[in-house]
């Protein structure tokens, strides 16, 4: 992490598997499958969101957790306090946040 200067885990999109490998975690990735997992599974407390990571694992958006995690995030940034104003939100948004692929799930 200091090697990235990660201070934040929002910080953590920066660094990839690769980046984790070059330093001997392979070990890490190959236990864990993907960077994603290993950190959630090593640092439980924190709070993983999509913002979190560049790519979200396989799967990621099939979590009703993910998926609501994700949501209250939004809504907190765009002050969405109500389900109406949902229907503002553009595609446009929502990719530019990272959830392309919960958009393209429903």
């Amino acid at each position: 992490a200091n090697e990235y200067h990660v201070n934040d885990i929002k910080e953590w999109k920066n660094v990839t598997c690769q980046n984790i490998i070059d330093h001997g975690g392979s070990g890490l990735i190959r236990k864990h499958g993907n960077l994603q997992n290993c950190l959630r599974e090593n640092f439980p407390d924190e709070k993983w969101t999509a913002e979190c990571f560049s790519r979200v694992p396989t799967n990621w958006w099939n979590s009703k957790d993910n998926q609501r995690t994700f949501l209250d995030a939004f809504a907190r940034e765009h002050n969405i306090t109500s389900p109406g104003e949902w229907s503002k939100v553009r595609k446009s948004q929502l990719v530019a946040a990272g959830a392309s692929s919960l958009y393209e799930k429903y």
